[in-house]
């Protein structure tokens, strides 16, 4: 099985991140279990143009990290996504993976 473990925090050590690498190493226990971890930080993924151009491609043709992402957690079984609340929401890196389906 493989897991997908999302860090939406800016900051690669923050409290967010703690708590999922608390979660990583519980299912690193299963031999079974394959975790991938990724920090949202390390990443340059630009917003939505609202283009369309992925629904003739199939993929995105903006030139950044976002595709490549998108294609590492695409093969996971299972994806946990972490995020602090700002504004009573997800991080702004985090709605942009979504508006760029990159999560789905």
């Amino acid at each position: 099985m493989k897991v997908v473990i999302l860090n939406l925090s800016p900051r690669n050590n923050g409290l967010t991140a703690s708590l999922l690498h608390v979660v990583e190493e519980e299912l690193k226990k299963y031999k079974e279990v394959h975790v991938d971890f990724f920090n949202i930080g390390d990443y340059i993924i630009a917003p939505c143009l609202g283009c369309y151009s992925c629904y003739k491609t199939g993929k995105c043709h903006i030139d950044d990290d976002g595709e490549s992402l998108s294609v590492l957690i695409g093969g996971a079984d299972i994806i946990i996504f972490g995020s602090p609340t700002y504004a009573s929401n997800i991080t702004g890196q985090g709605k942009i993976l979504i508006d760029r389906d990159i999560l789905f």
